[in-house]
């Protein structure tokens, strides 16, 4: 069970990041008030907050391809997911990339508590 709910999730995140400008408008319904996302270091707190966030990205294209993804449910209502990655954003050349959710029960299924999104970018100067 935890494994379907973590890849459907991930399957609608990733299928709506790809909507330009419009990304944290189609995403704010998977946040709450007290969820929280690290963006490269960037912390942002509730729903609005991440909306405006993920809205203000200045990328106009985005693909991801995910290498691994693990899930481990924490508790009967918080499972946790981490995804590895490769992502290519407008005419940059591919890098990989690490994203960890929270996500958390309730009355209409889960939200994200929280999230931490960082590129795996390694200085070879």
């Amino acid at each position: 069970m935890a494994e379907q709910i973590a890849k459907e999730f991930l399957q609608f995140y990733y299928e709506k990041y790809k909507l330009g400008g419009a990304r944290g408008d189609a995403l704010v319904s998977l946040y709450a008030d007290d969820s929280q996302m690290t963006f490269e270091g960037d912390l942002r707190t509730g729903r609005i907050a991440i909306k405006e966030k993920l809205n203000s990205l200045t990328f106009k294209s985005i693909e991801h391809q995910i290498t691994t993804m693990d899930f481990q449910p924490l508790d009967d209502s918080t499972l946790l997911i981490m995804v590895v990655g490769m992502l290519k954003t407008d005419n940059d050349p591919p890098h990989a990339f690490s994203q960890n959710f929270v996500l958390k029960a309730h009355a209409a299924g889960y939200y994200v508590k929280g999230e931490m999104f960082r590129m795996i970018l390694h200085n070879s100067a």
